[in-house]
């Protein structure tokens, strides 16, 4: 396991007390609803998928191959950001920001050039200043450390990222972008993805379409509410068009403050904006729409009608896919009085969604990510209070159906799989859960030869890792009848 440049060590408490955190964090009404509140996890070697938490558990008939990096004793506390994850061919790029000093974010590269079997040592990719952002709600001062949100996106032979640019000057917070043509080994100098300087943005997305238009959104302050914005660069440029505003909310007031928004452009050309929206008290997804060569997003179209009437935020956005003809899109929905994970599908054109719980049970699920492809849509998410409890080898037997031991406390990674372009999904499996490890924030992509990679941040006593998970036979999971 290769290992990372580090803060100087300040002790196992720390990450001890984090952990007892989440564990009594779960017994509320849905994990993770609140900003001060999330999951954690770490361990490390090649495992094999698990016996799953609330659904009928199987062992996976492939191996599951596992890579992972420790992170610094700053990184541990947080909670909230994630790991970037593409893949091109056979290359897998991973990438993610650490806190390597009291001042300093950095920003780290792994690249593997065999499908995600194994990885090259980390590279900086780039330095940041840490910005604390400082607002006042109810007569309190509240302060905020603003994360790097780091993204990463490969098509076509070229390798974009994008990341948020820190420091404590207001005016030194920018959503920054780059590119390189040779695997990660340069990269072009960042640009400004964002023209103003008012306000801040926060909670970002990339996407890169085949022909070459990138589109980024986030979540934007200057009109002093959270709201979403986007920004395309149209191929052949070099720099991105004026950003859009994508909604204002219900009176310009906004939308749900702290969920991640998520872009997508479609084969018609179409740039679509997924968020969670504030109407009336209700946290539902909402998409907003750009036609192609229209100057202004048109009205947002819902998801599902008024579902999940709740008074916080939950940190948790929707994620998006085009393939076989149809979007895809899942999310995290508490209308049940726990998060779960919800499927929906829609032709592209029409925007007409139908949708469901993806997998049935009593676990607490969030944090959704997505891949698809023809037909094949994966999805994976993070859960708790269902988890394996026991750790295999990569096996290759027939699959049981063997239950996870009683009282297991943890945090587990699923994933299922639909070969029917989302009509039936798979039975959920969980892809290496460990009895005390929280597992959270996956990402998912699709490689050429069919395997699929996954990548989450994992905190346990120990410590903090980020892990890289193939799963080379996802199609050993047939589809079943959800």
């Amino acid at each position: 396991m290769a290992q990372q440049t580090t803060l100087e060590e300040r002790g196992s408490g720390l990450t001890k007390a984090i952990v007892a955190i989440v564990v009594l964090a779960a017994g509320g009404l849905a994990f993770g609803y609140f900003s001060s509140a999330e999951d954690p996890s770490t361990t490390t070697g090649a495992v094999g998928t698990e016996s799953a938490a609330s659904s009928q558990a199987i062992q996976a008939a492939s191996a599951v191959r596992r890579s992972s990096f420790e992170m610094s004793a700053a990184d541990v506390p947080d909670i909230i950001e994630a790991p970037a994850l593409a893949t091109d061919g056979d290359r897998v790029y991973l990438a993610w920001a650490s806190q390597t000093s009291d001042a300093d974010y950095t920003l780290l590269m792994s690249r593997s050039d065999d499908g995600g079997r194994t990885l090259s040592e980390p590279r900086v990719i780039h330095t940041t200043g840490v910005h604390h952002a400082v607002s006042f709600m109810g007569g309190r001062r509240i302060e905020r450390q603003l994360r790097v949100w780091p993204h990463l996106a490969a098509k076509n032979g070229r390798l974009y990222a994008l990341w948020l640019d820190g420091g404590e000057a207001p005016e030194s917070v920018a959503l920054r972008f780059c590119e390189s043509k040779d695997g990660g080994e340069s990269f072009s100098e960042p640009i400004r993805v964002r023209h103003s300087s008012e306000g801040r943005p926060t909670f970002t997305s990339l996407t890169v379409a085949d022909d070459g238009t990138v589109v980024c959104s986030w979540l934007d302050s200057r009109n002093r509410a959270q709201q979403p914005f986007a920004a395309v660069r149209r191929p052949g440029r070099e720099v991105f068009e004026e950003e859009q505003l994508v909604y204002s909310g219900p009176n310009d007031k906004g939308i749900c403050p702290c969920c991640p928004t998520e872009s997508v452009v479609t084969s018609s050309g179409e740039t679509l904006v997924a968020f969670r929206g504030s109407e009336s008290g209700y946290r539902d997804m909402w998409i907003g729409r750009l036609a192609p060569g229209a100057t202004a997003f048109a009205a947002p179209v819902p998801v599902v009608s008024p579902t999940w009437e709740f008074g916080g935020c939950p940190h948790d956005g929707p994620v998006m896919a085009e393939a076989g003809q149809h979007l895809h899109i899942v999310w995290m929905d508490g209308r049940s009085g726990a998060g779960r994970v919800f499927y929906g599908r829609s032709a592209v054109d029409d925007l007409q969604f139908a949708s469901r719980e993806l997998a049935a049970g009593s676990a607490i699920q969030g944090h959704p990510a997505m891949a698809a492809a023809g037909q094949d849509v994966h999805v994976v998410w993070d859960e708790m209070g269902g988890g394996a409890a026991t750790t295999s080898q990569p096996s290759t037997s027939q699959p049981s159906t063997s239950q996870p031991s009683a009282g297991t406390a943890g945090r587990a990674i699923m994933y299922c799989r639909s070969a029917d372009g989302g009509d039936t999904f798979g039975a959920p499996i969980a892809i290496d859960a460990k009895p005390g490890v929280f597992q959270t924030r996956p990402r998912l992509a699709i490689l050429d030869d069919g395997a699929v990679c996954m990548a989450w941040m994992e905190v346990a006593e120990a410590g903090k890792e980020i892990v890289l998970a193939r799963l080379d036979d996802p199609a050993s999971f047939a589809s079943g009848t959800r």
